[in-house]
Order: C-alpha cells, then sequence, then structure tokens
C-alpha cells in the first residue's frame, strides 16, 4: 500500500511539472508573434533576382561610321518572343538530343580509333613505321577526339537552354521529353 501511495505521489509530481498541450500551444504562438518576418519568395521576386545573359552584358564595338547590321539571334528560342506550342518544344528537344547523341557516337568511335592507333603504336617492332607514320596519326586522332567531345559538351548545353528557356516560358515540364 505504501509502495502504491508512493508511486502515486510521484507520478502527480512528474504530471505537474510538464506543461500542457494548450500551455505548449499559446507558448508557440508567441514565439510565431515574436519571429522577423521573412522574405516571401515569389515569381517575379525570382525574375528580379536573375541576371541578364552575358550577352547582354558585354559591350559589343561597333565603327561609329558604319550603320549597324541588324543582329540575327543565335538561338531559335530566343528569336521570338511569341509562345511557343508543345509541339515546336518536343521537335526542339528530339532534335537536340539527336544532336546530342550523334556527338557523343562520333566521340567514342574517334576514342577507339586512338586507342587502336595507341595498340598499333607500341606493338609495331620497326621504327619507321611507329615513329615516322603512326606519330602523327596518334597526334591528328588525338586532336580530333578534342574536337569531338568538344561538341558533344556544346550540344548538351543546347538542352540545357531549352531545357532553361521552357522553364522560363512557364510550359510544363512534361514537353521537354
Amino acid at each position: 500500500m505504501k509502495a502504491l501511495l508512493l508511486v502515486l505521489v510521484l507520478q502527480t509530481v512528474a504530471n505537474a511539472q510538464t506543461p500542457s498541450l494548450a500551455d505548449a500551444a499559446k507558448q508557440e504562438r508567441e514565439r510565431r508573434q515574436n519571429l522577423q518576418p521573412t522574405r516571401v519568395i515569389t515569381d517575379q521576386t525570382i525574375r528580379d533576382l536573375t541576371a541578364p545573359p552575358i550577352s547582354d552584358l558585354v559591350a559589343k564595338p561597333a565603327d561609329k561610321g558604319e550603320a549597324k547590321p541588324e543582329e540575327k539571334p543565335a538561338d531559335k528560342t530566343k528569336a521570338t518572343a511569341e509562345p511557343h506550342d508543345e509541339a515546336w518544344w518536343r521537335e526542339a528537344f528530339s532534335k537536340a538530343r539527336q544532336e546530342v547523341k550523334r556527338a557523343e557516337d562520333k566521340a567514342k568511335v574517334v576514342e577507339l580509333e586512338l586507342n587502336q592507333l595507341n595498340k598499333d603504336f607500341l606493338t609495331r617492332s620497326d621504327i619507321y613505321n611507329r615513329e615516322g607514320v603512326i606519330g602523327p596519326q596518334l597526334e591528328a586522332k588525338r586532336n580530333e577526339l578534342t574536337v569531338a567531345q568538344t561538341q558533344a559538351d556544346r550540344a548538351r548545353e543546347k538542352v540545357a537552354q531549352l531545357e532553361e528557356d521552357l522553364r522560363r516560358s512557364g510550359g510544363p515540364p512534361g514537353w521537354a521529353r
């Protein structure tokens, strides 16, 4: 009996020290009222924060005596201000992805050819063919590989730019598929 009475007294003391749910809610409301106001991010605030493209920031030199030729945009997505439809976006993404695939495949083929030339260079025993013939071919193939990899990188950047243009135009991401 004494043990039961002791447990009841200890439990009552423990319950008296913890705040009730209502007290906790009141404290949270007071804490939120005392918080500093946070910045609300909307589409407009993001547009205000984004910087213009670097090409717009760079001043283009022009001769004072000559009239400026009419500039043609390099990208079709930037050429018109009117919104494009789903078919246009899907076709643009399809062409861009085909270009990426073509460039990556070309880079792989050139890399395989370079590997074959390296193997030939290391396995040939005659100095003339190894140094005089295969050496320049190796150098040319290395340069060709560098160009192919650069083209593949540019093609991937074009796809990324198309995705960014689609996002900025407000089109659904599904049009990029």
